[in-house]
């Protein structure tokens, strides 16, 4: 049946076009739309058997059965196959269950608005395979919008506490982070959640939450209402505790970037930072040589008064009325003087992270600590001549990269959260995929003997190709003896009484005598 169902999918293709294809007819208006869209009899044929084959015992039928509903059905009737696959999903061995999500997954993708009144299928179990899982993880985050993203945030909150399971945790703490990205309107409530997953004792949920956490202050840095007055101070403080140098290096980097909204806090970042410089690990070292590049031109262009730590400046907070906004007025500011009594000890500092970065075994440590020493050296030169711009040389860069990395002018990062939003929206079709549910798409290349579904016919070909050729009935043939030819096996009884042997020319039978003539020799007189 799987075969016989490959094979008919494929000529249907061939031979039929796209049910949801516009004819030219019907773009003139020439034609209804229900008489455009009629499908030929024997499509709808072959659709009727398959949804009958829906209801088939074998889960490798019904899979095809679906399969070639997809490809074949009008958009519109492809709610059918809904119900059928989550029966094979529920009723399926867990080494199965990964076949089935794994090949309805690009249908998620593309449709979840089929699968969507039915998300509490994909929940995920304590005692489901790792794979499964995180698949399962997967359909929920295609899954969630505004209607049931409570309901997927209960879930996941759920998740977060199996720590005996730390893969899985780290899994749906990137669920939170991603559900917090696509629906802005839970993004504070994510926040304040990933900010308390900070003080776990398990490893590797505080790890991931600041990793997530770092996302999400990507995207909220240009709101109106980002709290990061208040999320900063938290991180510094957890700073000693991380352990996986992917997490130290996000915190590091959301202090250097965002610092002045708590300005006060770089320089004794740094200052910490900067005992134990030797003792981490190489993506780290990077980050906290931009994080003492970036307080230093902070200090250095604010004792200048060139920046105002009020909010009022460009990229820094716009507060709005509520506590959040006077949580984030309470923040103290530094003002130019406190700047310029800092700016001896935090260059002394700043040097001393060069000095020993300069001599690091990782050669990327070192061409960055020197290539960031040199551009300090070139602001130093660039902000005492008045030199700002890019055509201003070494000098007029280093003043204008130092100015960029406080957000006075230049280019800000690249806010990396909302591009990977938007890229995100961009679903593939599933018609543009591996054919699902097979060899291919499960190992995600293909075989030799993998044969892609051909494209869609240009025009319904006519029903008449596919009807059977009628031929003419064959002809009676009348007895021509009364025998029993067709009786037991003899059946050359016919043939030998039509053309008797051994029997040239028999005379003609006048009298009794001329019976005796049969046996004789001699002819009759």
């Amino acid at each position: 049946q799987q075969c016989c169902i490959d094979v008919l999918l494929r000529y249907c293709r061939l031979f039929f076009a796209s049910p949801d294809r516009r004819p030219q007819d019907e773009q003139d208006g020439d034609v209804a739309p229900e008489e455009a869209n009629e499908l030929p009899e024997d499509l709808a044929s072959f659709l009727k058997s398959l949804r009958s084959l829906l209801s088939s015992s074998s889960k490798g039928v019904t899979l095809s059965a679906v399969v070639a509903l997809c490809y074949l059905a009008p958009s519109k009737e492809l709610k059918v196959v809904t119900l059928p696959f989550l029966r094979c999903l529920r009723q399926s061995p867990s080494e199965m269950a990964k076949a089935l999500l794994t090949a309805f997954m690009p249908i998620v993708e593309a449709r979840p608005e089929l699968v969507r009144p039915h998300i509490r299928e994909f929940f995920v179990h304590s005692f489901d395979p790792a794979e499964v899982k995180s698949q399962k993880l997967a359909m929920l985050k295609h899954l969630v919008d505004e209607t049931n993203v409570q309901l997927v945030l209960r879930e996941l909150q759920a998740y977060v506490s199996w720590h005996s399971q730390p893969d899985f945790v780290a899994l749906a703490v990137q669920g939170v982070a991603g559900v917090a990205l696509k629906i802005s309107a839970v993004a504070d409530s994510c926040l304040r959640g990933l900010v308390k997953m900070l003080d776990s004792k398990c490893e590797a949920l505080a790890c991931e939450a600041v990793v997530a956490l770092r996302a999400l202050l990507q995207q909220r840095h240009k709101s109106g209402d980002s709290g990061l007055g208040s999320v900063l101070p938290h991180l510094s403080r957890y700073l000693d505790d991380l352990v996986a140098p992917t997490a130290r290096a996000s915190v590091v980097w959301i202090i250097g970037q965002y610092q002045r909204e708590a300005p006060q806090l770089g320089p004794d970042v740094v200052r910490r930072l900067s005992k134990g410089f030797t003792a981490e690990r190489d993506e780290v070292k990077q980050q906290i040589l931009g994080l003492s590049l970036k307080v230093w031109a902070f200090h250095t262009l604010n004792a200048r008064g060139e920046v105002r730590t009020d909010g009022s400046a460009e990229g820094g907070a716009k507060h709005t009325p509520g506590g959040s906004a006077q949580l984030a007025a309470s923040q103290p500011g530094v003002s130019p003087e406190e700047s310029s009594g800092l700016l001896p000890r935090l260059e002394a500092i700043v040097d001393h992270i060069s000095t020993v970065a300069s001599y690091d075994a990782a050669w990327d440590v070192r061409d960055t600590a020197r290539a960031l020493k040199r551009l300090r050296d070139a602001a130093k030169s660039g902000l005492l001549s008045g030199e700002g711009s890019l055509s201003g040389g070494d000098a007029g860069l280093g003043a204008w990269y130092c100015r960029a990395c406080v957000g006075l002018g230049g280019a800000v990062p690249t806010d990396v959260a909302s591009a990977g939003e938007a890229g995100a929206g961009d679903a593939k079709s599933f018609q543009d995929t591996w054919i699902l549910g097979s060899l291919a798409q499960a190992l995600d290349f293909p075989l030799d003997t993998y044969r892609p579904l051909p494209a869609w016919a240009a025009e319904n070909s006519p029903d008449q190709l596919r009807k059977p050729k009628a031929e003419p009935p064959l002809a009676a043939m009348a007895p021509k003896s009364i025998s029993s030819s067709n009786v037991g096996n003899v059946q050359h009884m016919e043939t030998r009484v039509q053309n008797p042997s051994n029997i040239a020319k028999m005379a003609p039978v006048s009298s009794l005598e001329d019976l005796d003539l049969f046996y004789s020799d001699d002819g009759p007189t």
